[in-house]
């Protein structure tokens, strides 16, 4: 319908929300001239988000010496950008845990390797 206002959507990234038990959505919609508005029938709940984990022992594709001990540590993220404590984060080299904390230490193979770091609160969404 020319000039008027036809329904549609939108997509959020609710890994941009705060989280929140209570979340409200409003909607303002302006053609310069004509604005209109909406809010949501009632309150939404947003889930903590997923935390953003770096390594800051080795870079991808970085090259080790065989058969040597290797320090990993790490960082995670809360949403908020506050840092989540070592103590949550586990190491995993090749499929097995190889470490718990930060830092943790693991002895080099021959083959190539995949080291992850996982890091979890509790029973909240893991990185």
């Amino acid at each position: 319908m020319a000039g008027g206002i036809t329904e549609g959507h939108f997509d959020v990234d609710s890994t941009t929300l705060p989280p929140s038990q209570m979340a409200r959505l409003r909607v303002i919609a302006t053609d310069g001239f004509h604005t209109v508005h909406d809010e949501s029938d009632g309150p939404f709940f947003v889930a903590e988000g997923l935390p953003r984990v770096s390594s800051l022992s080795a870079e991808d594709g970085a090259r080790i010496a065989v058969a040597s001990i290797v320090e990993f540590r790490g960082i995670a993220r809360r949403q908020d950008g506050t840092v989540i404590p070592g103590n949550e984060y586990v190491w995993i080299l090749d499929g097995e845990r190889v470490g718990l904390g930060n830092p943790a230490s693991a002895r080099t193979a021959e083959d190539s390797r995949v080291l992850t770091l996982r890091v979890a609160e509790g029973d909240g969404p893991a990185g």
